[in-house]
């Protein structure tokens, strides 16, 4: 993610819970005004606002999870024409300064701005304005958020406009010293720190605070100590102000969702998986198994006037694999052990040219101790189909049931390969891959 600074801006920063009917602390509730592109709702088949609201309430347990005393309160959403094409620092400066977006700001009294957009491929997941904890600040606290992208993306532009920083391996703090996200290398970081910058794919769904665990390790730094990372401690001493920058109209960020007994919606997730339509960067989001041949087409590739929205292989076999980490995000192990919620794995897959090109899906279900607990392949498939450029889409899809207790990890890999043998990404193509889970909690 990537910020923008205000230079003469400085600041603290501060944070939410959870998206349901407010409860506690409602003088530190953060009314924001959600706006969404043609794209963005296109992207979701009409239904941007059920992503969005999504967004939100993981955003809110993020800080629910981070012990930060503040709540998002989703007060108004609008689809708004905006270019889809644009880079999004571009959109972010053109909404602040529009004065149509300000007198909606006002009338639903919002303190905070979210732009929605489709990743525009221009390397940015989201941009934000650094603010924090003075009234004159209140311009600027507005973010574009990429509403494909990962699902702790509005927290860290969020994080920005309270006050927040990357990290101390990218040399970023926040208003505060402190004010930052926390990574261990190899290990892990949280929401506001650069996974690239600690040599990990792990994101812990948590702001940096040296009291807490994260992965079962120290998850920040003392502040005024080598490394100082305590982003906790900024939001909440930034809260009340910036909850303060419009008079609320007492909107409710209840979202609807009837609630089963055991605690749980039939609601499903989100899409678990990141970058399952090669939208977004390719090495920060799936790991290389194998790269044989002339390896992975991905968006960072040129080849031909192919464009986003699949990958693609080569002659010889490619693999990918991304691991997804249930409890980090947000799905604990007491949900998951007494819901037992369903599990749907998918991906689209084609031929490029010829026919008889190989395809292969594996996903593992894994405990907390990395053990593997159940698992389901395709195995080998070959794919039918004349020399011609017309594609052939075909989806496998598999639901998982009944597993057993102490879930954590999902696996998912996906492999391709070219019988013809030419140079080039004449092998599988392959979009939409798609985890889900068909319950969510309350």
């Amino acid at each position: 993610m990537k910020k923008i600074y205000k230079q003469y801006l400085s600041i603290p920063a501060i944070t939410l819970s959870l998206l349901a009917p407010l409860q506690a602390n409602t003088e530190n509730t953060v009314d924001v005004l959600a706006i969404y592109s043609d794209g963005a709702n296109n992207k979701y088949n009409g239904d941007a606002e059920s992503r969005i609201r999504h967004l939100i309430s993981v955003t809110n347990n993020i800080y629910k999870d981070s012990n930060v005393d503040i709540q998002l309160n989703l007060v108004h959403m609008q689809q708004y024409d905006m270019d889809d094409s644009a880079r999004s620092n571009t959109i972010l400066g053109q909404i602040r300064r529009d004065q149509t977006i300000q007198a909606l700001r006002d009338e639903h009294g919002a303190d905070e701005v979210v732009i929605y957009r489709p990743y525009a491929g221009d390397g940015a997941c989201g941009v934000a304005y650094r603010t924090g904890a003075k009234a004159s600040h209140q311009a600027y606290a507005y973010a574009h958020v990429s509403i494909n992208c990962g699902d702790y993306v509005t927290a860290h532009e969020v994080g920005h406009n309270m006050g927040l920083g990357h990290s101390a391996a990218q040399n970023s703090s926040g208003a505060y010293p402190y004010g930052r996200g926390y990574g261990v290398n190899g290990e892990f970081t949280t929401v506001m720190a650069y996974s690239s910058a600690y040599n990990t794919r792990k994101k812990i769904y948590q702001h940096s605070d040296p009291d807490a665990l994260c992965a079962g390790l120290k998850c920040g730094a003392e502040p005024s100590t080598e490394g100082e990372a305590h982003a906790v401690l900024a939001l909440n001493n930034a809260a009340s102000t910036i909850a303060a920058f419009r008079d609320s109209k007492g909107g409710s960020g209840d979202d609807g969702n009837d609630s089963g007994d055991d605690g749980s919606t039939d609601t499903p997730s989100e899409n678990l998986i990141v970058n399952g339509d090669n939208t977004g960067v390719f090495a920060d989001t799936w790991k290389v198994i194998r790269n044989g041949g002339d390896g992975w087409y991905h968006n960072g590739v040129s080849f031909g006037n192919w464009s986003t929205g699949h990958f693609g292989t080569s002659y010889r076999w490619n693999a990918k694999r991304q691991e997804i980490d249930l409890w980090a995000k947000g799905y604990d192990k007491a949900f998951l052990d007494s819901v037992k919620p369903e599990i749907k794995v998918s991906e689209e897959f084609s031929k490029t040219y010829c026919g008889n090109d190989r395809y292969k899906m594996t996903v593992k279900l894994l405990n907390s101790k990395r053990k593997l607990i159940k698992k389901w392949t395709t195995g080998t498939k070959r794919i039918p189909g004349a020399c011609d450029w017309s594609s052939n889409w075909k989806t496998e899809a598999y639901t998982f049931t009944d597993y057993p207790n102490d879930l954590r990890y999902i696996v998912f890999k996906d492999a391709g390969q070219s019988k013809e043998y030419w140079r080039g990404y004449y092998g599988t193509k392959m979009r939409n891959a798609s985890v889900q889970l068909l319950k969510t909690p309350k």
